[in-house]
């Protein structure tokens, strides 16, 4: 397209399009809120910032057999928009990136990279802004040491915080109430871990906490009602054979880990998350 074809195809699609800038005298902040008179199609649109008009300008102007742009964003997407976050693996040579999948966009982004290579981490966020990268393996050995990014700076990056006070990998992690828990797991002896701390953001400091009954690594930790299960998993690390069927569950007010019902099957490796109050189980 030349040129002037393009420049006519902007002014074209500028006139139907209406701009209002409002400002928010407290906030100081300037606030872009585009609506297109004559939409193309039945699409909601949520634009904030002069890079998401050109994205938004760029889209009007591709033609129907244009391949949509895939734009390479190293911050996601602010203002209580939710993503998610993957880092880790198993391969040492990937295990240092990281990228965030919009569910606005269905696309998949390239992330910051962490400091070091990171297999068998735990990842948790904190505050809905801080993400937190955990133990894991680091040159071979298992590791305590933690990252963190901060995903409201201008520039994120990944940066060295707190180290934990054990050694972990292949363990869980969960937040309740701005409080970071590490969970199980094992260490460079390879010994597994019954053993859980917990991190404290206000006071910048790990603390042990009261020990599960039964050793787990590959266990899936999951958060429910302010109480956390430490679910499956197997005894010994370099077995699993061994997997767990069994579920602890942690009273924060309480320091104190309590069994509860079984699983229907041995799982080790178990994804966790919580969906309308109760706790699915996907098998790893």
């Amino acid at each position: 397209m030349s040129e002037r074809k393009k420049k006519q195809s902007t002014l074209s699609i500028l006139k139907h399009i209406n701009v209002r800038l409002k400002v928010d005298v407290t906030a100081r902040k300037e606030i872009f809120m585009m609506r297109p008179k004559k939409p193309r199609r039945k699409t909601l649109y949520l634009i904030i910032g002069k890079d998401y008009v050109i994205e938004a300008l760029n889209f009007h102007l591709l033609k129907s057999d244009d391949i949509i742009p895939q734009n390479n964003r190293n911050k996601p997407r602010k203002y209580g928009d939710q993503v998610i976050l993957v880092i880790g693996g198993i391969d040492p040579e990937l295990c240092k990136r990281t990228v965030w999948y919009d569910p606005i966009m269905d696309r998949w982004h390239f992330g910051p990279e962490l400091i070091t290579s990171r297999p068998s981490a735990g990842l948790a966020t904190v505050k809905d802004n801080l993400v937190f990268a955990v133990g894991g393996t680091v040159n071979y050995w298992s590791s305590r040491s933690v990252d963190m990014l901060d995903l409201s700076s201008e520039s994120p990056c990944w940066k060295p915080t707190v180290q934990m006070l054990n050694e972990r990998q292949c363990f869980g992690v969960g937040v309740i109430n701005d409080n970071l828990y590490a969970v199980g797991g094992f260490n460079s002896n390879g010994g597994g871990l019954n053993s859980a701390e917990v991190f404290d953001y206000k006071t910048q400091k790990w603390c042990m906490v009261s020990s599960m009954a039964t050793r787990r690594s590959g266990l899936g930790v999951g958060v429910l009602n302010n109480l956390l299960y430490a679910v499956g998993g197997h005894v010994n690390w370099n077995s699993s054979t061994d997997a767990l069927d069994t579920v602890e569950c942690y009273h924060p007010s309480l320091d104190t880990w309590k069994p509860v019902a079984k699983m229907c099957v041995r799982r080790t490796g178990a994804g966790v998350g919580v969906l309308d109050g109760v706790l699915p189980l996907n098998y790893k």
